[in-house]
């Protein structure tokens, strides 16, 4: 068999019984020639195909491990990730499993609800999530949340910790599609304390922490819903320190703070627990008191409050005194409002001011006539000061043993085209409304020079109120005024009430100024006040003027006598003059003239005059 043909076609061959010498046709060698070619062609063919075959199937191996290691790899790293973003998130994050058990729980939600991590695994939700309020449905609903695959949020509870604690928290649930969820938890009670702050700071004052004017209103709102559910009555305080200014001014304003806030203390002291205290701003306050039968009760609370603000303060190493004007007004059994409330007891309180402080008044109707007539004068005060309607009358003061005139008091009067303004009536107008600064710096330049024209030993005596010497520059304009006038401070006599003098040190330092300057110093109302004898002798004092609620009114009232021999016994003690004031009868002024009082002024003597007529009966 010929060996160069293919292994496959010599085969063929000798299966089929044919030998190689048989084939003696050249043209049949040559068609097995041709067939052994083929045969081996398509041996190289198979190889090539095999071989390709198998380096694709290697490096598809490859490939394939290659791909494989780099997912998961890649998974590992996503794991680590999430891990990460798991156990550094701000938030307290939970894993649950379908059936509501914790599969993992990230460090803060450990620390947030006092959890130990190892030991929660597996445990339901419910032994970590208690709501501090029982009755709260939050476990409920995230449970259902949980059971129906979908999300939830809660936005604000409170849960008990495993310390015991509460804590606000705001929920949001996120259910994943194989079952089961994430449970977010955020830890949200510095921003309720702070949300709560706010809140309380909108409706409180800051310095006293009492309720301010907004909530005021509510409260007064609620209190009537419940007068009328309850038909009790209601009554609203309309509370204002006396003398608030001048403690605020010599001792400083931290002081004025101090005595404010112990004030808002002793007020509410008065108060029950079902009333309500509030400061509206300043020295005003306001309480409201429910529950009550009739006017009577709210007299009783508001005594009690002016009684304790009555009382002095302590204030690091001084004593403060303030006495408290208080208004009331009440509910009618109409359908009264609480802006209504709030300004009656307002009009009240304008009412008391009018008194002698520490004064309390009761809402009438009568008062807003009262009040419009007081505004509607105001008006025209304040035009009268610019329009020359206001002068100086000077009423003759007389030595009471030989009747000489040893000084004239300048007093403020106002004529008008419809006759002559009462000047206790402007006066309290015009100290009401803050003008008697203004008022006093325009009519006494005119007092000083009436005084230019007073021979030596008749003197002047000028009133002035405590808002007037405490004013700032006081000091100096009086100085301006003196020279512009020509006058002679040395027969200036300053008159100050004994209450001004013994309870303000702004004051009292004043006087002293005043004083340094030549002027002196008269006590005016003597009597009135609660002086003692070692602050009587601590004042720069040259004169008292004793009130006429001491002037003897018949010689049987032997106490009345007793009295006004020891006033002016007292003026003898403190080497000062003593005048007496409001002499109105024949009696009252020889019964002065028995006990040794050296001078006085009275309707009885002469009433105030006009300069010119003063100036006559000197002549």
């Amino acid at each position: 068999m010929n060996d160069d043909y293919h292994r496959t076609l010599q085969r063929q061959m000798a299966r089929s019984g044919i030998a190689e010498d048989q084939l003696t046709d050249p043209r049949i060698a040559d068609l097995l020639g041709r067939v052994s070619a083929a045969y081996e062609d398509a041996d190289k063919q198979r190889y090539l195909h095999d071989r390709a075959f198998l380096l694709a199937s290697s490096e598809m191996q490859n490939l394939y491990d290659r791909l494989q290691s780099s997912s998961q790899n890649e998974a590992a790293v996503q794991r680590d990730r999430l891990k990460a973003i798991f156990d550094t998130a701000a938030t307290g994050l939970i894993v649950l499993e379908p059936d509501g058990r914790i599969f993992d729980l990230n460090p803060v939600a450990e620390a947030a609800l006092g959890l130990d991590h190892d030991a929660m695994l597996g445990e339901p939700l419910s032994t970590i999530l208690t709501p501090a309020d029982p009755d709260d449905p939050v476990i409920d609903e995230l449970r259902a949340a949980l059971e129906q695959g979908r999300h939830w949020r809660n936005a604000d509870t409170v849960l008990m910790t495993k310390h015991g604690s509460t804590l606000s928290v705001s929920m949001l649930f996120r259910a994943m599609r194989t079952g089961g969820g994430v449970l977010a938890i955020e830890d949200i009670t510095e921003r309720k304390q702070a949300q709560a702050e706010l809140i309380w700071r909108a409706n409180h004052d800051s310095l006293t922490g009492l309720l301010n004017r907004p909530a005021l209103t509510d409260r007064i709102n609620r209190a009537l819903q419940r007068s009328r559910r309850y038909g009790s009555q209601v009554a609203v305080f309309f509370i204002d320190l006396d003398r608030f200014k001048r403690v605020n001014d010599t001792l400083g304003h931290a002081a004025g703070d101090t005595l404010l806030v112990e004030c808002a203390r002793r007020i509410s002291s008065i108060m029950r627990e079902v009333d309500t205290t509030a400061r509206l701003g300043g020295d005003e306050f306001v309480a409201i008191a429910e529950n009550l039968t009739d006017s009577d009760d709210a007299y009783r609370i508001a005594k009690r409050i002016a009684d304790t603000i009555g009382q002095p303060f302590s204030i690091e190493s001084d004593l403060a005194y303030v006495e408290a004007s208080i208004g009331i007004a009440m509910t009618d059994g109409h359908g009264v409002e609480p802006g209504q409330l709030l300004r009656d007891a307002d009009i009240a309180l304008y009412e008391a001011k009018g008194h002698n402080g520490s004064s309390v008044v009761l809402y009438t109707e009568a008062m807003i006539r009262r009040m419009q007539h007081g505004v509607d004068m105001e008006r025209r005060l304040r035009h009268a000061m610019y329009t020359d309607q206001l002068w100086v009358a000077y009423q003759p003061i007389f030595s009471l043993s030989d009747g000489r005139i040893v000084g004239f008091e300048a007093l403020a009067r106002w004529n008008t085209d419809n006759g002559p303004v009462a000047p206790e009536e402007f006066i309290a107008v015009a100290e009401g409304a803050g003008l008697l600064e203004e008022l006093g710096k325009r009519l006494i330049p005119e007092a000083l020079a009436f005084q230019k024209q007073l021979p030596t030993g008749v003197d002047l005596f000028i009133n002035m109120s405590p808002g007037q010497i405490a004013a700032d520059g006081i000091v100096e304009w009086f100085d301006e005024a003196l020279l512009e006038a020509g006058a002679d401070p040395r027969q200036v006599f300053i008159e100050v009430t004994e209450t001004d003098a013994i309870s303000d040190h702004a004051i009292t330092g004043r006087m002293q100024q005043l004083r340094e300057r030549g002027m002196r110093i008269a006590l005016d109302d003597f009597g009135v006040g609660h002086s003692s004898l070692s602050a009587l002798r601590a004042l720069p004092l040259d004169l008292m003027k004793v009130d006429r609620s001491f002037l003897v009114s018949s010689r049987d009232d032997t106490r009345a006598e007793a009295i006004a021999r020891m006033v002016i016994d007292l003026g003898r003690l403190l080497n000062v003059g003593v005048i007496a004031e409001g002499i109105e009868t024949e009696e009252q002024l020889q019964l002065l003239r028995e006990i040794g009082c050296p001078m006085g002024q009275g309707f009885l003597l002469a009433a105030p005059e006009p300069a010119a007529e003063a100036l006559a009966r000197l002549t």
